[in-house]
């Protein structure tokens, strides 16, 4: 008894685990930095895929140089099945000439960012739905209106340089709402699973969190460009031209 009561003014018992105190300090410490931390590796993943993004656009826009070298310079019809223009849509014809024979591996023309969920890939009435908007060989004459961009879709490699190809798909509108923002500060914007979102607040992709995306020109410059300095553009034709794009 005498030698326990001199351990115990000596400070030399030990004590089994935390006081509830103690480990209120340490979660609420380990909350904090969490709270720090995981914005920060959100930030940094989104940054990779934005650099693996360049490089499928890269992809994809030399699929399209050979497409024009074999065809008298003349680049792929970004159309659907039924003739009409759509920067996201290619017509069955369009991709089979292109994958595999231009594009070995099909997944180039998808921003990795792009969550599908139970959106088709493929449509028998539309085609094949791309991850990216393409620009290239389609009448834009009606694509412009009041309040909206217009732009000139390069024909053939021989276009000026200058001519938008390809861009992240910053897409929205339509009767159903659709929105895509692959390039959010964290990522994609999503909803039910998906990057097709059409019940997020909003009308465009700079509304559901989209800050820009790259954009590649018929020289194959390929660019980041914020979505405060984009323009909007009719992305599909006749007999639905109510989906916009951003590049």
């Amino acid at each position: 008894m005498h030698s326990y009561l001199q351990r115990r003014r000596s400070g030399s018992i030990k004590r089994d685990g935390f006081t509830l105190i103690e480990l209120g300090i340490v979660v609420a410490i380990t909350a904090i930095l969490a709270a720090l931390i995981l914005p920060a590796l959100a930030s940094a993943k989104e940054r990779s895929r934005r650099t693996a993004c360049k490089s499928n656009q890269h992809q994809f826009y030399l699929g399209c140089a050979l497409f024009a070298d074999d065809n008298n310079q003349v680049l792929p019809a970004a159309v659907d099945n039924h003739g009409y223009s759509s920067t996201m849509v290619l017509s069955d014809s369009t991709y089979q000439s292109l994958v595999p024979t231009y594009i070995p591996d099909p997944r180039v023309l998808f921003c990795p960012n792009i969550v599908f969920g139970t959106e088709p890939r493929h449509t028998d009435n539309k085609g094949y739905q791309i991850g990216y908007n393409y620009m290239g060989n389609v009448d834009v004459a009606n694509a412009s209106e009041k309040g909206v961009d217009s732009w000139v879709s390069p024909k053939k490699m021989t276009d000026p340089g200058t001519n938008y190809l390809l861009a992240d798909a910053n897409f929205w509108g339509g009767q159903d709402k659709l929105k895509l923002a692959p390039h959010t500060v964290s990522g994609t914007a999503i909803s039910a699973a998906s990057s097709f979102t059409r019940n997020l607040p909003g009308k465009t992709s700079a509304d559901i969190g989209a800050v820009g995306g790259n954009v590649a020109t018929l020289d194959g410059a390929i660019n980041w460009k914020a979505i405060g300095s984009m323009h909007t553009f009719h992305a599909t034709g006749q007999p639905d031209p109510s989906y916009y794009g951003n590049w």
